[in-house]
């Protein structure tokens, strides 16, 4: 139910010193207000205390067929302490092509001043996130900054986890149906 319905504000309304807080226009007004706020202590403090940083990217779909996309950096400070944040999170409004997540985490990168920083980036093997690593390496260069540390190759860290989850419940499945079978074929 939507709390802006006529009906559910003229119910609440009845109610004797219930009154509606805000709507939700307001709630999206404060949620992006404070979204601003953290991006600016977030740039604030990488600015600080990072040297270098390593980024983790994700996009995925939505039961309600929204597209969203992730990035969430990494890094050490100078006394060695691990930090992470979330760096970008929006709806993807189009497909996820390669162009556009590399696109997307060009500006991001771009703003946060971490285009001299960028160590690696970790992703699935996605056909679109192959892409991205390739055209966000072409962008990078193109706009004058270099790769650390391996300059020739982007660094790409392949993440194999949703697939050794997918090996492993399959590897237990097949371990779950042979101790079925030999319980039910023993004799006790």
């Amino acid at each position: 139910m939507d709390v802006e319905n006529k009906a559910f504000v003229r119910l609440v309304g009845a109610i004797p010193g219930i009154h509606l807080p805000f709507n939700s226009a307001d709630t999206v007004r404060r949620v992006f207000s404070r979204f601003e706020e953290s991006q600016t202590v977030l740039y604030d403090n990488l600015s600080q205390t990072c040297s270098y940083i390593t980024s983790s990217t994700d996009c995925w779909t939505s039961p309600a067929n929204k597209s969203f996309f992730a990035i969430i950096d990494h890094w050490l400070t100078k006394i060695f302490e691990y930090k992470e944040d979330v760096l970008h999170f929006r709806e993807l409004h189009g497909s996820h092509t390669g162009e556009l997540l590399a696109a997307t985490c060009s500006t991001t990168i771009e703003n946060f001043g971490l285009q001299d920083k960028l160590l690696a980036v970790t992703a699935d093997n996605a056909s679109n996130v192959i892409v991205m690593v390739d055209k966000l390496a072409s962008l990078v260069k193109e706009h004058g900054h270099r790769l650390q540390f391996f300059p020739e190759k982007f660094n790409f860290v392949r993440c194999h986890a949703p697939h050794s989850r997918v090996s492993c419940l399959d590897c237990l499945r097949r371990i779950a149906h042979e101790a079925r079978y030999w319980k039910n074929s023993m004799d006790w």
